[in-house]
C-alpha cells in the first residue's frame, strides 16, 4: 500500500504569481486552505540569498563549537534551554553544547502497514530544548549523498519534527481546534549543487513547511493545510561534511499556548526522516521508490487506545494521530 500527499506551494516573483502543485508519497493529502493568509509568511530559511550561492559552508566553518552528546531521549524529557538568549539561528549547533541529542536512524525506524522500510543508515541526533520563549531545536543528519528537493517531500533528504504545545487528546490537529497547535514541521537542507530544473542553475535554499490543519471529509480522503513556517518562528539549514545541519526556533504562540509552560510540563513532540542517495534524482522527475537509495520513516509510533483514529483507513499513525506521539516532560 503506497500513501499519496500532495503539497501546494506558492511561489511569487515579480509581478507574478505561479502555483506548483507536487504529488508525493505521503499519508495525507497537503493541500493550503482556501482563504488561509498564513501561506504569505515568508521562510527565514538562513542561507544568503545572493546569487550562485549554494548555501555550502566553507570547511573552515563546518564544526560546531563543541562535540553532541548523545543520551538523550525525546520520549522522556526536553532539556532546559541555558544558552544565553537570544538563540542565533544559522544552522550551528554552537547553542546545543550541554543538550544531550535524540539519535534516530532511518533503517530503524517505523512505517506504515504495507510500507516498505528503507535500508539506508541516514543518521539524525536530534537536541530540544524549551525556555520561556519556546522550543529550541538543532539536527545533525549524518548522510552519504546530500540531494535536496525542496518540493519533493518523502524521496528527499528531510528532518521532520511533530510538536505539540501540551498533550494530545484528539488525535486530529489544527491551530484553532481540536489539539491546538500542533503542527508537523517538515525541513529540508539547502541543495550542495544546482538542481536539473530546465532553465534554473540555482542550486534552492534549505526549506522548512508546517502542516496543521488535519481533516477527514471521508473515509478515503484526507487533507492537511501545508504552509510555509511563519515568523517569529526561525530556521536555518547548511550543508556539512557528511551530512546536512538544520537549526529551529519556534515560540508557544504557534504551539497553541497563551502563555509558557513551566518546569515538570509535558508537551508533544516525535521525528521524522528521510532519505535520498540517488545523485541521478536531482533530474526530473526527482522521485526515488528504491529502498536501498531512498525513504522515510518515523522515530515512535506509540499505541493508541480509545477513540477510533482519524487517520484514512483507521491505522493509527504520526503523521495523522497526535496520540501516537511521546509526551515528554519539560526539565
Amino acid at each position: 500500500m503506497r500513501y499519496l500527499g500532495l503539497l501546494l506551494f506558492t511561489l511569487v516573483g515579480c509581478g507574478s504569481t505561479e502555483e506548483k502543485t507536487v504529488v508525493v508519497p505521503g499519508d495525507c493529502t497537503d493541500a493550503t486552505t482556501p482563504g488561509d493568509t498564513s501561506a504569505e509568511a515568508a521562510v527565514d530559511t538562513g542561507v544568503d540569498s545572493t546569487p550562485g550561492d549554494t548555501g555550502v559552508v566553507p570547511d573552515a566553518e563546518t564544526g560546531t563549537t563543541c562535540p553532541i552528546k548523545t543520551g538523550g531521549d525525546l520520549c522522556a524529557k526536553v532539556a532546559k534551554y541555558t544558552f544565553p538568549d537570544p538563540q542565533v539561528v544559522d544552522g550551528v549547533g554552537a547553542e546545543f553544547c550541554d543538550v544531550p541529542a535524540t539519535t534516530f536512524v532511518l533503517k530503524d525506524g517505523v512505517v506504515p502497514t504495507g510500507v516498505t522500510k528503507s535500508l539506508l543508515p541516514t543518521k539524525v541526533q536530534a537536541r530540544l530544548a524549551w525556555s520561556s520563549q519556546g522550543v529550541h531545536a538543532h539536527f545533525h543528519v549524518d548522510d552519504a549523498e546530500v540531494v535536496a528537493l525542496p518540493l519533493q517531500f518523502y524521496s528527499a533528504d528531510e528532518v521532520q519534527l511533530f510538536l505539540g504545545g501540551s498533550t494530545p487528546l484528539y488525535g486530529e490537529f489544527s491551530p484553532t481546534s481540536k489539539d491546538k497547535g500542533f503542527m508537523s514541521i517538515r525541513m529540508t537542507p539547502p541543495s550542495p549543487v544546482p538542481l536539473g530544473i530546465p532553465g534554473s542553475t540555482e542550486a534552492p535554499a534549505a526549506m522548512a513547511s508546517v502542516s496543521y490543519l488535519y481533516k477527514k471529509p471521508s473515509a478515503s480522503f484526507c487533507t492537511n493545510a501545508a504552509v510555509p513556517l511563519l515568523a517569529p518562528a526561525k530556521f536555518a539549514g547548511r550543508v556539512v561534511p557528511g551530512g546536512y545541519e538544520l537549526e529551529l526556533f519556534v515560540p508557544w504562540t504557534l504551539l497553541g499556548r497563551a502563555t509558557a509552560p513551566t518546569s515538570g510540563d509535558q508537551i508533544a513532540a516525535n521525528l521524522g526522516v528521510g532519505a535520498n542517495d540517488d545523485p541521478a534524482s536531482r533530474t526530473p522527475p526527482f522521485d526515488v521508490t528504491d529502498p536501498v537509495k531512498a525513504g522515510f520513516a518515523f522515530w515512535k509510533n506509540l499505541p493508541v487506545s480509545g477513540a477510533a483514529s482519524p487517520c484514512c483507513g483507521g491505522e493509527a499513525f504520526t503523521s495523522c494521530d497526535t496520540r501516537t506521539w511521546c509526551t515528554p516532560t519539560l526539565e
